[in-house]
């Protein structure tokens, strides 16, 4: 298994967010994707803490 995943984790993120931020046709679509995937990953976190 691979030591440095976070470290992986966190650098295909940035990759990724910039190629959005380059690609996305304005700020406001990058704001929208931006809070979209933040509800996911806190119904995501709410959901892993509800069932532990």
């Amino acid at each position: 298994m691979i030591r440095h995943t976070p470290l992986i984790d966190v650098g295909v993120a940035v990759a990724v967010a910039i190629l959005v931020v380059i690609l996305a046709p304005g700020m406001a679509v990058v704001a929208i994707l931006a809070v979209a995937v933040l509800l996911v990953v806190g119904a995501s976190f709410a959901f892993t803490g509800w069932r532990r």
